[in-house]
């Protein structure tokens, strides 16, 4: 079983001094928060702005031959009655706020008005004042107007999102889920059971939210007396996304179902620890797609830094291989339970060089060594062919 005292005593200093990541393509992530002091990774970022969670594997192993799959006692399972009203009220609440602070400004400006100021500088922030306030009014009555079809839209979001859930849902209670927890773990069927059972109860716990921003799983936790309590795990999903598949499945199945990496086998966080293949020129490619800033060399420094801590995060590759090990049943490429050959690494490679595949999966296929992939596919936990012999080529991924 994880000890919470253990992970929070040596855990809690990375927490503090970790970093903030930026767009991270689909607007998918994982993140922690322990008390008032929160951590997000995030994969969605703002544009310039790094926000990477730098847990850096900071679990213990279990001692005395426990197992840590007893992780679904730190959810917390009280649902939440959903109201997609609410979403709609509380975009109405915060564009009103920010209309009244508009407008106070602009009577403490005009109240404090500093004469002394050329009269084009004052006309000019008068107006330009003015025409923002316009344009929040603006929208602010456009909102009013659709609020009945934004409240459906929001409707059709949940429909959609508790739909794929679902197929989730009975994806984790396969009896191929059930095979390959046996050969992760190492265990019987009836140990293998437990771990099945407990990933369910995670997936099942709570309720997620639908958000307007950026999707992500978020671990809380506060401290009394020295103990952990009153832990929670949380999903937040973009409603309007068009990807909705990719994100709940990188949320739940990547993240949630194990409480990051907390739900893993030990011998799984050490695969993708040697799996993780640095790639500069996937980096280079994503930081100037997203527009970080790159312009010198200590930028660049630091952004390659960044993004290799998120991507090299345990809990970011499983999200990802999640993301495509469902892709590959979706597409009909490869059932899950079957086999991984090199055939199925032959025509991932034409996918991703079609454009075929979604963010997550293409970065999955970016940073993981080919090698590593059918160890990964077919049995995480077991690490039975001679890699040296191995004849993929790390161009075809």
């Amino acid at each position: 079983m994880f000890k919470f005292e253990s992970f929070f005593k040596k855990g809690q200093e990375d927490v503090k001094k970790a970093a903030k990541i930026g767009t991270l393509a689909v607007g998918i992530g994982a993140g922690i928060a322990s008390g008032s002091e929160k951590v997000q990774a995030q994969d969605t970022a703002y544009t310039n702005q790094v926000n990477i969670t730098t847990k850096n594997n900071k679990i213990e192993r279990p001692e005395d031959n426990q197992r840590n799959y007893d992780f679904q006692d730190y959810f917390n399972k009280e649902k939440h009655k959903y109201n997609p009203a609410k979403f709609n009220d509380l975009k109405i609440a915060t564009l009103a706020a920010k209309i009244a602070g508009t407008k106070d400004y602009l009577d403490d400006y005009l109240a404090h008005e500093d004469f002394s100021t050329p009269d084009s500088i004052r006309e000019g922030r008068i107006k330009r004042v003015k025409s923002y306030q316009e344009k929040l009014d603006a929208e602010l009555e456009k909102i009013l107007s659709e609020r009945e079809s934004d409240i459906k839209s929001y409707e059709e979001a949940k429909a959609e999102y508790d739909k794929i859930l679902e197929k989730l849902i009975n994806h984790v209670a396969s009896p191929e889920y059930l095979e390959k927890l046996s050969r992760e773990y190492e265990c019987s069927i009836e140990e293998a059971k437990k771990i099945q059972k407990a990933r369910l109860e995670a997936v099942k716990a709570g309720d997620y939210s639908l958000i307007e921003g950026l999707s992500s799983f978020t671990w809380q936790w506060d401290e009394v007396d020295g103990n952990i309590k009153n832990n929670s795990g949380k999903v937040y999903l973009q409603y309007n996304a068009k990807n909705k598949e990719e994100i709940i499945t990188h949320e739940v199945l990547g993240h949630k179902a194990t409480f990051a990496e907390l739900g893993l086998s030990e011998k799984a966080r050490q695969i993708f620890k040697e799996a993780y293949r640095h790639n500069p020129e996937f980096l280079l490619d994503y930081a100037k797609e997203e527009k970080f800033n790159i312009n010198t060399p200590e930028e660049t420094e630091e952004t390659f830094k960044e993004l290799t801590e998120y991507f090299s995060d345990i809990s970011e590759i499983y999200a990802r291989k999640k993301n495509l090990e469902m892709e590959m049943e979706t597409l009909g490429i490869k059932k899950y339970g079957e086999k991984f050959t090199p055939k199925h690494l032959k025509i991932l490679g034409d996918l991703k060089k079609q454009n075929k595949l979604s963010a997550s999966a293409k970065q999955f296929l970016e940073i993981i060594k080919p090698e590593y992939l059918e160890v990964i596919f077919n049995d995480i936990a077991e690490n039975n062919i001679n890699l040296k012999d191995n004849s993929y080529k790390e161009n075809e991924a």
